[in-house]
């Protein structure tokens, strides 16, 4: 309730907001329209059934049995009470206030109240999509298929903003997929692919902000070690967003991938130091002496900045060492990098 209340005080004027909690205690609720600022311009209802001023309907949300009507930026959205209700306590809770038998102030479209929201209309479609239907939607519970990092957000955003769990929990989902807490998830690619970066890249700022905002701090070690992989101009500069808008990280926040390029430095030399002697302890088997002949110059032991990756090869070309030689060394590459990988959850806070 006090989610919705924040949102329409906004737009009321001294004297409305102090009728708005008047008639909020009594059960005598009136939503004011964002547009209108006087009570005196809004009637009820309209035998027209024709939307206010500049209010289009939407074209592929429109129930003809729906009972309610909520109205984001310049789109009208026809829907059921019932299924809004049952599946959020915010919507329940908002529509108690717009029962027009109680109140002749209740803005009306047609036969139903209207409630009037602070979401963009495309947000508010695609969430209300998800609601209604989400076994449709291409991206919703679907591993295989990466989803726009603007359609993970939407659904995290909205989905705790009116406490629809299924709706918040899918987005939560996938980025814990992008962003695990676990070396051995990580290094499975198919998993890594769960959500669309921004052309340029720059999603790691994006999700490093949206685990702050929303109290997910699990995300933060690996959204972080992927913003040290970023250039300096990006990292400064931030990402520019569909909406226009630039994402930045905070300042704690670049201090920290600063200290985490330094970082990355160390354990490349230590990686350095595996692919030039990558079986100083043990050789498996006689034959690895072949194996030898063909590892690369120090010079040439050059790996990503990506050092959580396990594509690094010690050898020479297209040389194809023996099972037993690449085994041990998967091994012993593995090893360090989970050593690596508890090391950054350190560094970046958990």
């Amino acid at each position: 309730m006090t989610l919705y209340t924040t949102t329409t005080t906004q737009r009321l004027t001294k004297r409305s907001v102090a009728t708005f909690f008047s008639n909020l205690n009594s059960g005598l609720t009136s939503i004011p329209s964002p547009s209108s600022g006087a009570e005196s311009q809004r009637k009820r209802p309209r035998s027209d059934n024709e939307p206010p001023a500049k209010i289009s309907r939407s074209s592929d949300i429109w129930y003809e049995d729906g009972n309610i009507v909520l109205i984001a930026q310049d789109l009208a959205f026809k829907l059921h009470r019932s299924v809004l209700s049952r599946c959020s306590e915010v919507f329940r809770d908002m529509f108690e206030v717009t029962q027009p038998y109680l109140s002749d102030d209740v803005p009306m479209f047609g036969d139903s109240p209207i409630v009037y929201l602070s979401d963009t209309a495309k947000e508010l479609s695609l969430f209300l999509k998800i609601v209604y239907s989400h076994g449709e939607d291409p991206y919703f519970r679907v591993s295989e298929v990466p989803a726009p990092m603007e359609w993970v957000s939407t659904l995290l955003r909205l989905g705790r903003k009116y406490q629809v769990a299924f709706v918040a929990d899918e987005a939560i989902r996938r980025l814990k997929l992008t962003c695990p807490t676990d070396h051995g998830v990580y290094l499975e690619l198919e998993h890594r692919e769960m959500i669309t970066d921004y052309e340029g890249g720059g999603m790691s700022i994006f999700i490093v902000n949206l685990a702050r905002a929303f109290d997910i701090p699990e995300l933060i070690p690996i959204a972080l070690y992927r913003c040290c992989q970023l250039s300096n101009d990006m990292l400064a500069h931030g990402v520019k967003l569909e909406n226009g808008t630039t994402d930045r990280l905070s300042s704690d926040d670049l201090a920290r991938c600063l200290d985490g390029k330094e970082e990355i430095l160390k354990c490349n030399f230590s990686f350095r130091q595996l692919l030039m002697h990558p079986f100083d302890n043990d050789f498996p088997v006689p034959n690895c002496k072949n194996c030898l002949q063909h590892i690369r110059l120090p010079g040439k032991a050059l790996i990503s900045h990506d050092i959580l990756e396990n594509t690094f090869t010690p050898f020479e070309g297209n040389f194809q060492p023996c099972y037993k030689c690449m085994q041990n060394f998967h091994y012993e590459v593995e090893q360090l990098q989970s050593q690596i990988f508890i090391r950054f959850q350190e560094i970046f806070g958990m």
